[in-house]
């Protein structure tokens, strides 16, 4: 992105995707990785969520199972920001491991609309 897109208060600093082909070594075949920095309060966030791609002949029944791998393993974690406002001062902590629930709403396609 060229410039900053302002929605009220919070500013879309940057927004990046890539993927990530993981299938000879884990599940599920592939991560499209959705970054994103932000300005709130004049403080800079950045988020990161992997997206899980399978590719699945027998369609959705069949991806169920790296799904499941894919959310007990938490090889590919979300990084999601916390904005605290505290009485005075500025601090930051680097990271805390959390485990979050998550819905995933599973959209199947035909191979035939992939571009190769």
């Amino acid at each position: 992105m060229n410039r900053p897109i302002k929605i009220r208060e919070v500013e879309i600093l940057e927004i990046r995707l890539w993927v990530e082909d993981v299938h000879m070594q884990d599940r599920p075949d592939f991560i499209l990785w959705l970054e994103m920095d932000i300005r709130i309060a004049a403080q800079k966030l950045s988020l990161k969520i992997p997206i899980p791609i399978e590719a699945e002949v027998g369609g959705i029944a069949n991806a169920l199972e790296d799904l499941d791998a894919f959310a007990e393993r938490g090889h590919y974690p979300l990084h999601l920001p916390m904005l605290i406002i505290a009485k005075e001062g500025f601090d930051e902590r680097v990271s805390e491991m959390k485990r979050i629930s998550a819905y995933f709403k599973m959209k199947q396609i035909p191979v035939r609309l992939l571009k190769y």
